[in-house]
């Protein structure tokens, strides 16, 4: 189908042999017809149609050129010294086909286009442009097909200048990314993966970076659809210093937050942090530091929905399900708990459930420092409420409150100043005339309770003893009947 061409050397290039190959089995042209393809192919190409005019005329149809070479030198090379392009292609007509098309085919490496770009002014070694308000298409467009291993696109930058292996930008005036990537299809895989490999130096893998007034973000992650997933999924391998997702905010304005997080919709955390393996961390661990107001960790739960400010669960091995601890020489608490508003609740709130042994509530003070206590409790403001209510429920052995003092220091189990009321304490009377005892009823009488009684007059006759009748009450009873009515008080307690 093709006849070769003897070797010519063009004048505007270097010597170095040039094999045309324009054709194939054809009647000669006319004159008329190589003088046209001499016009249209351009001074390079009419050089070596020149050199070898018999092969143009014995070319294929108008409309096909094609320079083949058996040698290590390019089949086609292009020069220009002037303003205009070296190469200029232009696919002008309404069917489908490209500007450039390049094919690398064989076993040998190489590409299908490379562009490279060595002036000192500024430029690109290949630049792809789409113009139009109609029709779709790509400024450039790269595609890897079939099985063997290989890239859609490589972008390799080197040397030691300022410079990106990939740079997009998208101008204004309508919408679009800069960069889209889609991954398509049911195999592993990601839309878009960046490394950054090197040591002792500093660089990120992806850096996201959101400029000037207008709204957004740095770097937004989202994750749609029905499957499992993450809108952002961050991951710290390695033994070096780091975190899987550092967040850094350092806003002259008040208010916005090094991380903000929102979940919409059904259940769902708008935080969920897990730490997992046998090494010492937290799940979640937050620092405030400097000498500007705000905390560690807030935790504010808003909305008519049940739900905690915090929560705090643990349930693995030892360990506590909270843990606060205020250190320094500086006032403060290691928990203060605030509770305000109309609505009902309390500042702080423990409940120890289930059959494990353990406290509603555990406090210890372990200083050595006078006037320093393991609770102290007070009640402010002139509303009615008790600095301390102790309630025990329920049928199971135990005490409302009980008090231990086991060391040889000086102090009581129970030390308290003021008056003392005792819902075991109250009155009674017994009647003048031929009675000499008076009933009390009292359900907190046990068989074994110690009963004092103190008369509040005289009633001619000094008391004699005291009969119980357990879960009912007691009998004041006199040594003889009362010569006057007669008040008298009692004190109910327990033994141990």
């Amino acid at each position: 189908m093709s006849s070769t061409a003897t070797p010519s050397t063009r004048p505007d290039a270097p010597d170095a042999p040039v094999t045309s190959l324009i054709g194939g089995s054809h009647p000669p042209r006319d004159r008329r017809a190589f003088l046209a393809t001499i016009a249209g192919a351009g001074a390079g190409a009419a050089a070596v149609a020149l050199a070898a005019p018999a092969a143009v005329l014995a070319g294929p149809a108008p409309g096909l050129g094609l320079f083949s070479t058996n040698s290590s030198v390019p089949a086609i090379r292009a020069r220009s010294t002037g303003t205009g392009e070296a190469v200029h292609a232009t696919h002008l007509a309404e069917t489908d086909g490209h500007g450039v098309f390049g094919h690398r085919d064989g076993v040998g490496g190489g590409d299908g286009v490379q562009g490279i770009n060595t002036s000192v002014g500024a430029g690109s070694g290949v630049a792809g442009f789409r113009y139009g308000d109609e029709g779709y298409g790509h400024g450039v467009g790269g595609e890897r097909r079939d099985g063997g291993g290989g890239n859609g696109v490589h972008a390799v930058r080197g040397g030691s200048g300022d410079g990106n292996a990939i740079f997009a930008t998208r101008d204004p005036g309508g919408p679009g990314h800069a960069v889209h990537a889609v991954r398509d299809g049911d195999e592993d895989g990601h839309a878009v993966l960046a490394e950054r490999h090197a040591d002792f130096v500093y660089g990120d893998a992806i850096r996201g970076e959101r400029f000037d007034a207008g709204a957004g973000n740095g770097l937004t992650g989202d994750r749609t659809g029905d499957g499992p997933g993450y809108g952002v999924f961050a991951h710290r391998g390695g033994n070096g210093d780091g975190s899987a997702i550092g967040a850094h905010n350092d806003s002259v304005f008040e208010g916005p937050e090094a991380g903000w997080f929102l979940r919409e919709g059904a259940g769902g955390n708008a935080v969920s942090a897990s730490r997992v393996g046998d090494g010492g961390g937290s799940a979640l661990y937050g620092t405030r530091e400097d000498g500007g107001g705000g905390d560690g960790v807030t935790g504010i739960r808003s909305g008519a929905g049940s739900g905690f400010g915090v929560r705090a669960s643990h349930n693995g091995e030892n360990g506590d399900a909270l843990n606060a601890s205020r250190e320094g020489e500086f006032d403060g608490q290691a928990v203060a708990a605030h509770r305000s508003g109309a609505g009902y609740g309390h500042a702080l709130w423990a409940r120890r459930d289930a059959d494990g042994g353990g406290a509603g509530a555990w406090i210890e003070n372990a200083s050595g420092g006078a006037d320093e206590h393991g609770l102290h409790v007070t009640r402010e403001g002139d509303g009615g409420g008790d600095g301390a209510v102790v309630l025990r429920t329920g049928a199971g052995n135990g005490h409302a409150l009980r008090a231990i003092k086991t060391d040889s220091g000086t102090g009581s189990a129970i030390y308290a100043v003021g008056r003392l009321q005792f819902s075991s304490v109250g009155s009674g009377a017994i009647g003048m005339g031929n009675v000499d005892s008076g009933p009390v009823p009292n359900g907190h009488v046990g068989e074994s309770s110690h009963i004092s009684v103190t008369l509040l007059g005289d009633a001619g006759a000094a008391v004699s003893h005291v009969t119980r009748d357990p879960g009912t009450g007691f009998t004041v009873f006199l040594r003889g009947p009362a010569s006057a009515d007669v008040d008298f008080t009692y004190f109910v307690v327990d033994p141990t």
